[in-house]
């Protein structure tokens, strides 16, 4: 067509059909490597920042073993197939241990609604808003199977989704 004998046309002419094409591919191509190129980035500082995030240990805790009064730490999760929340233990110290009577071994790793079904709802109810909320709460906690009383207190450590608590006898 642009080459016939019948129709000359010249390089110009070619251009000025050819350039509302191009002028309107190109910004398309240049916003879409622009997106792709947001979009990694995102996506790496997402992927680096859960690499950041450490998970505790025992070990992070390892200051607290010989404070005289029970400490604890716990990751605050739902329970399986259920709107209620649990929480497994982290890390437990001495006298934890000794209030609880119960082995450090038996105890990490395992889920308080495991080891201690008789524990009400409103434990359950201030871990989860320390832990998810930041929130820091004291009250005085009764065991329902002794009957002696405890000062609690409870409050967020590490990142959110851990709490820490300390009984102490009141």
């Amino acid at each position: 067509y642009y080459m016939g004998d019948t129709d000359r046309r010249g390089p110009t002419d070619f251009i000025n059909q050819v350039l509302p094409v191009v002028a309107t591919c190109v910004p398309i191509v240049i916003a879409l490597v622009v997106l792709c190129v947001l979009l990694r980035g995102i996506w790496l500082d997402r992927k680096h920042s859960a690499k950041r995030e450490h998970i505790p240990t025992k070990e992070d805790f390892a200051l607290f073993d010989e404070l005289p009064l029970s400490y604890s730490v716990y990751h605050v999760t739902h329970a399986e197939h259920s709107e209620l929340y649990d929480a497994e233990i982290i890390y437990v110290n001495h006298r934890f241990i000794e209030l609880g009577e119960i082995a450090e071994k038996a105890a990490l790793g395992h889920h308080v609604r495991e080891l201690y079904p008789y524990i009400g709802e409103e434990w359950y109810e201030y871990a989860k808003r320390a832990a998810l909320d930041g929130e820091t709460i004291e009250h005085v906690y009764t065991d329902p199977l002794s009957g002696q009383k405890f000062h609690f207190k409870v409050w967020q450590v590490v990142c959110p989704g851990y709490c820490a608590t300390t009984y102490q006898e009141a």
